[in-house]
């Protein structure tokens, strides 16, 4: 690396900007280190004198541009237009320094932004023409964790999974492609010598920020903007975290810490909630919920109330009833209006009328689809009895074996898994949330009864739900099941092995005893 030069506009309270340099002063790959003093704080330009020169470190002159104080004892730091053209116009005259050196790159960082040592030569190792590292900030105080880049201007995300990938380090050698990115971002010399500056855009005027500025004008230029995840900053936005940012850094900045202590599952899951539609807002996906059954029973009421709240949250919802004296019937002609609704549902959950779904069991299936594309459902699990067993409870669910036959998983067996999503054969229907896809994979006749005297003793005939699963094995699809995802069984409660008798785990020898 040739060269590469650190600058950093500066008004700052004494402390965190005293982090920063040190930060700073650690870098590798840094030719030089500049700064523009734009304090109020008489102690943080004494900071800033104190640099050394022979070190490489200097102050750009000052600018012709009015001062406008900038406010950030609030809740969130108080921007106002002159302010943002101030900021603009220092990073222009930094820029215009820059291209009077045989410098590479120019890397430019906001004050209150502590670096790891290694940032600098990792992002120009990248080879892209601009990037930005990823740090995490919380605008106002009740917000949840945010990155400092956005998919489009001025600060909008395409879903949540297009923020929450953001925690974990990247797979891609040179970075991901973002609609907007800064504080933190190292930019080559090919981009200024195009005329790319933090200038705002005529006809763009809603947009606001140097930031937003810089990165229209970059992309308009035909150069993509990048970041990075590998080595995140700590950013004090507030005073309060200075503390812990200070701790981060003497302990050798880690860069797992925000993951484990800020980036957690509870935080992806209320991005996830921030960002879900509401009735409001023109849902994005329809699900239709297929409910067969003739009891209801006030328990099942009051936990379908609970669960249909929670999906008008979500997505457009499509319930449908339906009953009749033959099972196999009653699904397949619940099918069958799947099949002729207009608009062909992006999810389908199927919940029996014996059974209790609660709403952090429907968010699981809806994460172990989301988490695993190549399964086509996931099915919760009941205990059950039929008389073919004696009367012996098993578990819902199993695999065909070599000659085609059913064999139910043990209890014993889906506890001693490694995995919380189990692979299986075939299912019954406790609940089950399936893509809205297996509609078209599967096709007609799902669930009608197949004959085979040696496959299916006594009666020579399968169940519905078994028919179901040869037909989608048939057509290559993949099922699992949650074992997270307990389903109570209403009607066979008896039929359940509970921890009172010490039946529930216990082996099939010890429960017909």
């Amino acid at each position: 690396m040739s060269g590469v030069i650190l600058f950093s506009p500066v008004r700052q309270d004494a402390e965190t900007l005293a982090l920063a340099l040190c930060s700073h002063a650690a870098l590798k790959g840094i030719r030089e280190r500049w700064y523009y003093n734009d304090n109020d704080d008489p102690k943080s330009t004494g900071l800033l004198l104190q640099l050394d020169p022979k070190g490489g470190c200097g102050l750009l002159a000052p600018i012709d541009a009015p001062y406008e104080h900038y406010d950030v004892t609030g809740a969130t730091h108080a921007w106002t237009n002159k302010l943002v053209s101030r900021v603009a116009a220092i990073r222009n005259a930094a820029i215009e320094a820059f291209l009077k050196t045989d410098a590479d790159a120019l890397f430019i960082v906001d004050s209150d932004i502590i670096v790891r040592p290694d940032l600098v030569e990792h992002l120009f190792s990248l080879g892209q023409p601009i990037v930005s590292e990823i740090f995490w900030s919380k605008w106002q105080p009740e917000d949840t964790w945010m990155p400092n880049v956005w998919d489009g201007h001025p600060y909008s995300f395409v879903s949540a999974e297009s923020i929450i990938r953001l925690r974990d380090p990247w797979i891609e050698v040179s970075g991901v492609q973002v609609g907007g990115l800064g504080a933190c971002t190292l930019i080559r010399r090919e981009v200024f010598e195009s005329g790319v500056r933090y200038e705002p855009v005529t006809g763009l005027q809603h947009i606001w920020g140097e930031d937003r500025w810089f990165c229209i004008r970059a992309s308009a230029a035909g150069f993509p903007l990048h970041a990075d995840t590998s080595y995140p900053p700590f950013h004090v936005y507030r005073k309060e975290q200075l503390d812990e940012a200070r701790s981060w850094f003497e302990c050798g900045c880690p860069p797992t810490y925000f993951r484990d202590t800020m980036l957690t599952d509870e935080w992806a899951e209320s991005v996830r909630l921030s960002m879900a539609p509401s009735r409001s807002q023109g849902k994005r996906e329809l699900i239709a919920c297929v409910l067969p059954g003739e009891v209801f029973s006030q328990a099942w009421v009051g936990a379908w109330t609970e669960l249909l709240c929670n999906l008008f949250d979500h997505y457009l919802v499509c319930p449908t009833f339906g009953h009749s004296s033959i099972v196999y019937f009653t699904r397949q002609a619940m099918w069958d209006a799947l099949r002729g609704l207009s608009r062909k549902p992006d999810l389908i959950l199927w919940i029996d009328d014996d059974q209790i779904l609660t709403v952090d069991g429907l968010k699981q299936l809806a994460r172990d689809l989301e988490d695993n594309p190549e399964l086509d459902a996931v099915f919760g699990w009941a205990w059950c009895e039929q008389n073919s067993f004696q009367g012996i409870p098993m578990l819902s669910f199993g695999v065909f074996n070599e000659s085609g036959k059913s064999e139910r998983m043990q209890y014993e067996a889906m506890q001693s898994r490694d995995e919380d999503l189990i692979p299986v054969s075939y299912s019954g229907f406790p609940a089950v949330l399936m893509r809205g896809s297996v509609l078209t994979k599967i096709g007609e006749r799902a669930f009608m009864p197949l004959f085979d005297e040696e496959q299916f003793p006594p009666y020579g005939m399968s169940g519905e739900d078994v028919a179901f699963a040869i037909h989608a094995r048939e057509k290559g699809l993949k099922f699992a099941v949650d074992r997270r995802v307990k389903v109570p069984h209403l009607k066979l409660r008896c039929a359940e092995p509970v921890l009172g008798s010490s039946l529930e785990g216990a082996s099939v020898g010890a429960k017909e005893k």
